[in-house]
């Protein structure tokens, strides 16, 4: 995840884990985690590029946990959408 998006989801302070459930809790340490398949954003962007299976396959079922809490949806309008456009790409890229 780019340092602009880590930056945003501290200043919305999204910081250590929430409770257990079978995925990712809604925060700045889930959020490394699922994304840690995804690759490095492309040069001055803050989302990856590509969406393969294994990205998807961590991303998209913590984004359809997760879209909805205040802090996650808080993030992606300082993100000027970034987390939802990557949802819609891994969709599309990858079918999940």
């Amino acid at each position: 995840m780019a340092d602009a998006a880590v930056a945003a989801l501290a200043s919305a302070g999204i910081e250590g884990r929430g409770a257990a459930s079978d995925l990712p809790a809604c925060s700045l340490a889930a959020m490394g985690d699922v994304t840690l398949r995804c690759g490095a954003p492309a040069p001055g962007d803050v989302i990856p590029a590509t969406c393969d299976a294994g990205c998807s396959g961590s991303f998209t079922p913590w984004w359809h946990k997760c879209e909805d809490n205040i802090d996650i949806k808080n993030v992606d309008a300082s993100l000027s959408g970034a987390l939802t456009t990557f949802f819609q790409r891994c969709v599309s890229e990858s079918g999940h």
